[in-house]
């Protein structure tokens, strides 16, 4: 088994590298511009709307924690009796058929199409921005298999040879 807090520096250390690149390829400034534009679009469609994205900013935020490195491992070394696909999939679904996490996301759904609406022939803008707000702070969601694999296939594991 490997100890948590070699999960927790591992994941620490993917975050610094994907941050490095999306700063290389200045994907972070892009997102920050989108806010800055979508502002401007939410104030032309009506006041007090102007503050919206950073609402779903945070309903994206709690989708993002929902994927928890320590968790898929330990899910990792807790499937190695099943096949790995069919594992990892009853991982992911867990996740998101937990209570909580659908409330989560309809209450993201819902402010996503309000939001689009508000924004009309710019709705395009939001799109490109959910697609850089995941790249810059869903890196873990976007990489939770490799800390289920590590549980999986961990040295322990017969399975992994």
């Amino acid at each position: 088994m490997i100890p948590m807090t070699d999960i927790q520096k591992i994941a620490s250390e993917i975050i610094a590298e994907e941050t490095l690149r999306l700063d290389m390829n200045r994907i972070r400034e892009d997102l920050m511009g989108l806010y800055g534009d979508i502002v401007a679009e939410l104030t032309r469609g009506g006041a007090g709307k102007e503050t919206m994205i950073y609402d779903y900013a945070e309903l994206m935020a709690r989708e993002q924690a929902l994927y928890i490195p320590e968790q898929a491992y330990e899910a990792g070394v807790s499937a190695r009796d099943t096949e790995h696909d069919a594992a990892f999939m009853d991982y992911i679904r867990s996740i998101h058929l937990d209570p909580e996490t659908k409330a989560v996301l309809r209450e993201r759904d819902n402010m996503y199409y309000e939001l689009s609406s508000l924004l009309g022939d710019a709705g395009g803008l939001l799109d490109e921005w959910v697609e850089l707000y995941r790249d810059c702070h869903g890196i873990i969601g976007q990489k939770i298999d490799r800390f289920f694999n590590m549980g999986y296939y961990g040295a322990d594991n017969p399975k992994a040879t």
